[in-house]
């Protein structure tokens, strides 16, 4: 809100001068848990009581997510919610001034960490915009709620420290007695439907897990693997280097069920995989200076290229540079890469210098 007479930003400083400014709502739910008590609909019908006993005007924008406001008690980074797209855009509509009062249901649907809920509160108000939690009738630019906001986004933050303690206290406890990793089921196990919750291998996906670690074995790298089975090549890497899979926990303890794959097949990836440092699947350059590091570009895409021993390559290579540059050696050795290129580049010297420039 600006005062154009004196060329300032003016802030409601009481629930009285709110009459006839632009209302947004912020939604924020994230667990299924939270769904009838503090889910969208009950949170929406919080927001239409503030609008109708306040006076606002409601613009229709609103912007919900179903991320933690919580990022955790040593992390260093923002929680989900506040690094969604949504709430991003939620900023910036405020700073290009399309609202005057955002309304959010519950002050723990704000934001569950003390010290960012009032650095937000500051870039909204310095937006002009003043946030109104309608379950305590907080206004967040009235003096007086300021200690009542302030606890209560601190009661919040305890709250997610105490939950945090709590579920790791209750994860050792299950590592320790059930001999379970806790956290979500990887590639190839699930989660029991009884109240134990605990985790075993589950017979549909194992088949999948077998064929990855037989393709690694051969010597196939893990894009190709992704691509063949239509996993993510994290999902590939992460199931190549667990040890569930041959039925242990990370920390090398036994787990709870048999192996899934054989000791000698999870052996055998592990050395193979060990043997080479680049995704390509080559053995690893020394390490060295490289002239042409950041300069040389894809001439069809505009990609910027990185360099190895006879070969240059991209991400997610456009089909293009596909067509002009050699196939990537499986066998694992840069001489037979080098003789490979160099025979490739004698016959078809145009179709490097068609995809590639410096």
């Amino acid at each position: 809100m600006l005062d154009t007479g004196r060329g300032r930003l003016f802030l409601p400083q009481s629930q009285d001068g709110l009459a006839n400014l632009r209302a947004a709502r912020w939604e924020r739910e994230s667990t299924k848990q939270q769904l009838g008590k503090y889910g969208p609909e009950a949170q929406r019908e919080m927001q239409d009581r503030a609008i109708a006993e306040l006076g606002l005007v409601d613009t229709g924008l609103s912007w919900r997510v179903a991320k933690s406001g919580w990022s955790g008690p040593e992390s260093m980074n923002e929680p989900p919610a506040t690094r969604s797209p949504a709430f991003k855009a939620m900023v910036a509509a405020a700073q290009r001034g399309e609202y005057d009062v955002l309304l959010v249901a519950y002050t723990s649907r704000f934001i569950r960490d003390l010290a960012l809920a009032l650095h937000y509160r500051r870039v909204f108000h310095r937006a002009g915009v003043v946030i109104f939690m309608c379950d305590d009738g907080i206004l967040t630019s009235d003096d007086r709620d300021w200690d009542r906001f302030v606890e209560k986004c601190k009661a919040a933050e305890v709250s997610s420290r105490d939950q945090s303690k709590n579920v790791k206290s209750g994860l050792m406890t299950k590592k320790v007695r059930y001999r379970d990793p806790g956290g979500l089921p990887p590639l190839g196990f699930r989660r029991r439907k009884d109240a134990s919750k605990l985790m075993e291998p589950d017979p549909d996906a194992l088949g999948t897990v077998r064929r990855a670690f037989e393709l690694s074995a051969s010597g196939i790298i893990d894009r190709e693997i992704a691509a063949e089975l239509s996993l993510t090549v994290h999902v590939v890497r992460g199931t190549l280097r667990s040890p569930l899979y041959i039925g242990r926990l990370q920390d090398g303890t036994p787990a709870s069920w048999q192996p899934v794959i054989s000791v000698d097949l999870w052996n055998k990836v592990q050395v193979m995989r060990s043997t080479r440092a680049t995704t390509a699947g080559r053995p690893a350059s020394p390490s060295r200076p490289y002239a042409l590091s950041g300069r040389l570009k894809c001439r069809a895409c505009g990609k910027g290229l990185i360099g190895d021993t006879g070969f240059y390559r991209h991400n997610d290579a456009c089909r293009a540079f596909r067509r002009a540059t050699p196939e990537r050696p499986r066998d694992g050795t840069v001489a037979r890469t080098a003789r490979a290129t160099a025979a490739r580049h004698t016959r078809t010297p145009s179709a490097t210098s068609s995809g590639l420039s410096a």
